[in-house]
């Protein structure tokens, strides 16, 4: 590997960002942005050259996985080194301690620079999300932080799932929440002309208008069943109603229901289906009343500690028509993550009404030949197909204009017996987790990359 690096140190026409060095030269700002060029949007290096963000999420030098409770599963105990306790349960951290036997003692420093310099010569320009602070703060590649909200403002629990559980952005606590969490991410990454910008939360309980109207409307029918003095969401959608219908009769009308008063509504609601053709509408006008509160407050939030860096949005899973109106007013980016075989200009046909750049946060595919025998959330048959299927990807990416990167979730390859929140064990990675190279996908990586200005710009 190590020839193999030296040989083929970075593709062609690159600046030090991993911009577009024979492209056209923009007005550099020391930050990065984004463009509209020629029809097509990109991001904007700090040195003013076209840049289309391609990179690895969850990039870091560990990778653990639960030992409580099923000691049984390994032939030794695990090294004291590698060994970390939360909540009373014990993880091993299989990647670290395979680091320690391939590069010794100092283990991280040599992993990070080979890790840099791997990146750079397989094409990739960016770090994505998830990936440790060690690893941003240890070279220099563009990377992407993620702010996290937390706090104790209300939040719309639907299905009952915290995990799944959605901030309500009508609180006042939740502008002061995420000012507080944006600051502190900013207070290490503002003054960093290799920082590309902020994720907000990853795959937050939107709903999705794809798997019918309760699936679409789930956030506004869980808030309804609230109680108003309980959840600002509540009063907040009721007092859209009542301006609205003003006579709580017009609005029994509409919706098939007897109401006795406004007040009645304070209680908690539940509306069943099939719902009406008003009360589908009305749904339809909250949702995007929510979508555009929670937009603007996170905007806000973060130009308020940073206002040279770029907001990359939320990273879809579910969305709908109404939620994009408020990311597409309030995002610079938008992002979504994408796990297809390669993106469908006609499901995409649902960014038409938004002249904005989008990024894909997580992609991937997986094959079980080699290592570990999960295929991700993309499977595909053996290893070169897993390149092929890369570089056919990319080149859909790189046929949208609107589309500005894709990130691959994710660096290595997941522990076989599982990561500790969920079990995730697949074969999703560019190296596996004894950190050796899975050069099929590499090639074809390598491949792609070396063209991908000169096929998005046609030059």
């Amino acid at each position: 590997e190590a020839k193999d690096l030296a040989a083929r140190p970075a593709v062609a026409e690159r600046n030090k960002f991993g911009g577009w060095s024979a492209g056209p030269q923009l007005k550099a700002t020391g930050f990065f942005r984004v463009e509209k060029h020629d029809g097509q949007w990109a991001f904007v290096d700090p040195e003013g050259r076209l840049f289309l963000s391609f990179g690895p999420t969850t990039i870091g030098p560990g990778s653990t996985t639960l030992y409580s409770g099923r000691e049984y599963m390994f032939t030794e105990p695990p090294a004291p080194a590698f060994v970390a306790g939360a909540e009373g349960k014990v993880t091993y951290d299989f990647l670290a301690a395979n680091l320690e036997r391939k590069y010794g003692n100092d283990y991280k420093r040599a992993w990070f620079d080979r890790t840099y310099t791997r990146l750079v010569s397989w094409g990739f320009n960016t770090i994505g999300a998830f990936s440790s602070w060690e690893t941003l703060k240890n070279g220099k590649v563009p990377y992407t932080a993620t702010v996290w909200v937390g706090g104790n403002h209300a939040r719309i629990r639907t299905g009952g799932e915290q995990v799944r559980s959605m901030h309500d952005p009508f609180d006042p606590q939740f502008a002061e929440d995420v000012v507080s969490a944006a600051r502190a991410q900013a207070s290490r990454v503002k003054d960093d002309l290799w920082f590309l910008g902020y994720f907000v939360g990853n795959e937050e309980h939107w709903g999705y208008f794809r798997a019918g109207p309760r699936s679409h409307y789930t956030l506004i029918l869980t808030a309804l069943k609230s109680s108003a003095p309980a959840s600002p969401a509540k009063r907040a959608f009721v007092a859209q109603l009542h301006e609205a219908y003003d006579d709580i009769a017009k609005l029994n009308a509409a919706w098939g229901t007897n109401f006795a008063d406004w007040s009645a509504l304070d209680a908690p609601i539940t509306i069943k289906e099939p719902y009406t053709a008003a009360q589908l509408a009305d749904f339809s006008k909250l949702l995007t009343s929510f979508s555009e509160q929670y937009f603007r407050v996170v905007q806000a939030g973060l130009k308020q500690v940073d206002p040279n860096h770029l907001y990359l949005g939320c990273r879809f899973a579910g969305y709908s028509p109404e939620v994009l109106v408020g990311a597409a007013k309030y995002s610079d980016v938008l992002s979504f993550n994408l796990y297809r075989l390669t993106l469908d200009a006609k499901e995409m046909s649902i960014l038409d009404p938004y002249d904005k750049p989008v990024v894909v946060g997580e992609f991937h595919f997986g094959a079980a030949d080699r290592g570990v025998f999960d295929t991700g959330l993309v499977g595909v048959a053996d290893q070169a197909s897993r390149g092929r299927a890369y570089q056919n990807y990319v080149r859909s990416v790189l046929a949208l204009p609107k589309f500005v990167g894709a990130h691959w979730f994710q660096y290595t390859d997941q522990p076989a017996t599982g990561r500790p929140m969920d079990g995730e064990n697949g074969n999703v990675g560019f190296v596996s987790l004894t950190d050796t190279p899975h050069q099929e996908i590499i090639d074809a990586a390598r491949a792609i990359h070396a063209e991908m200005y000169r096929v998005r710009f046609g030059k």
